[in-house]
């Protein structure tokens, strides 16, 4: 039996964000909540986030090469790890009364942009390597 790739684990991983920011999206657009102004407005940003981050996620497996084929695939995990936290996190509060949940968000926030800072480290990284776009 031929071990399966964690290549094939991401692109598991891809389809169930993808998937799930979906699901949130026509949850949010047609589940019968009773929702403040304020918590519709906070769902709305996590499923925005959710669903750009997921669309992200999947173009990094699509190119798989240069910038985003970094050590470890840290863009793909710092993304993951943000998405959960930031995300995850603003649906807990909104669909719970645990407010001891509100510090999670920024560090959600603070992975996904780390993602942003390591992707641009290495592909100013492989720009250098490869001036002229060699392989």
């Amino acid at each position: 039996m031929k071990p399966i790739s964690s290549k094939a684990y991401a692109w598991v991983w891809v389809a169930l964000l993808g998937f799930s920011a979906t699901l949130m999206g026509a949850m949010a657009a047609h589940a019968n909540w009773t929702l403040e102004a304020a918590q519709q407005a906070s769902l709305h940003t996590g499923i925005r986030y959710h669903q750009l981050y997921s669309a992200l996620i999947l173009a990094t497996l699509l190119l798989d090469k240069g910038a985003t084929k970094v050590n470890g695939h840290w863009v793909f995990y710092l993304w993951s790890l943000g998405i959960l936290a930031f995300s995850g996190s603003i649906y807990a509060l909104v669909a719970t009364p645990w407010t001891w949940l509100w510090p999670i968000t920024p560090i959600g926030g603070l992975l996904l942009m780390l993602g942003w800072g390591v992707l641009g480290v290495k592909g100013w990284q492989y720009a250098r390597s490869n001036p002229m776009g060699a392989k």
